[in-house]
């Protein structure tokens, strides 16, 4: 903007609605309609916006030292009016149609190819019903909040695989059975092909991979837009949540039976895959930008 220079906003997590007319990323609330929902939804952005204030002092700093010239009563006053693209799908947001019509649903940026090789032991999957966990690299790093969901994953006649990250070791995560798979770091993309279920942080790349699968899941959002993800897979009836700081063996154990034998939820996860699967969210980006010259 100081520069003058013409420029496009990618939100690789959830966008932001600063309207209150769906609930902002960081809450887990469903999107609901009434006076009580919106105002519900106005004082978890106003909680935001408090928390945000620091960096928006800087911000306007700035824009004044350099003569910047920006309508504040917007609701997205720096956003690009050119163009905002999200990874979120379409098919799989909340009501839109009140965002900034430069919005575009791109639906996933990386592809399959991304996928690195990592040696991963494809020789000891045993063909029962799968349960791939990953809680993250970046923010989990808790081997109890991981011993807890693998624990409550593990039964008779169905397989674990856990994707631990780099920090996290097997021993940590307690009692195993034979045929639990621990790596550090998986192949999701390829194991969505295998999975039953994913038990996830609820990053958005891991639910949409699985979700181009057709794979049902298990959320344990933790920060940032995790909780909007989860949101979203419950509310499209693709899985379900809990909230992972009051997580419960026991009502984990639950979700997880429910989610693996009703079957409306792998049902609601391969009618959202029809919707999503084809859709090459980096290309549908470039073309969308090279459309509006």
């Amino acid at each position: 903007m100081r520069m003058n220079l013409p420029f496009v906003h990618l939100s690789a997590t959830v966008h932001e609605d600063r309207t209150g007319m769906t609930p902002i990323y960081c809450y887990d609330w469903p999107p609901e309609k009434g006076s009580e929902a919106f105002a519900r939804n106005l004082e978890g952005l106003k909680v935001l916006k408090e928390l945000a204030a620091p960096g928006m002092g800087a911000i306007l700093r700035y824009i004044e030292e350099n003569g910047i010239s920006a309508d504040l009563t917007n609701l997205y006053p720096f956003h690009s009016k050119r163009a905002w693209i999200t990874q979120i799908p379409k098919e799989f947001d909340f009501e839109h149609s009140h965002l900034p019509t430069q919005l575009f649903h791109a639906g996933l940026i990386s592809s399959p190819e991304d996928e690195i090789e990592t040696g991963f032991p494809w020789h000891l999957l045993t063909g029962e019903p799968l349960i791939y966990i990953s809680l993250g690299t970046m923010v989990n790093g808790s081997a109890e909040r991981l011993r807890l969901v693998t624990q409550a994953a593990q039964g008779n006649g169905r397989q674990v695989v856990v994707s631990m990250g780099p920090h996290l070791h097997r021993a940590e995560l307690g009692y195993l059975a034979a045929n639990t798979i621990t790596v550090s770091y998986a192949p999701q993309i390829k194991l969505f092909k295998y999975a039953n279920l994913c038990i996830t942080h609820g990053g958005l790349n891991t639910v949409l991979e699985s979700l181009y699968e057709g794979v049902p899941l298990v959320v344990l959002p933790i920060t940032f837009d995790q909780p909007g993800v989860a949101a979203r897979v419950a509310f499209f009836g693709v899985g379900d949540f809990l909230n992972a700081e009051k997580l419960d063996r026991d009502s984990l154990c639950q979700m997880i039976e429910r989610v693996l034998s009703d079957p409306t939820y792998r049902r609601a996860a391969q009618r959202m895959q029809t919707k999503i699967a084809w859709q090459n969210g980096a290309q549908r980006a470039a073309r969308h930008l090279h459309e509006m010259g």
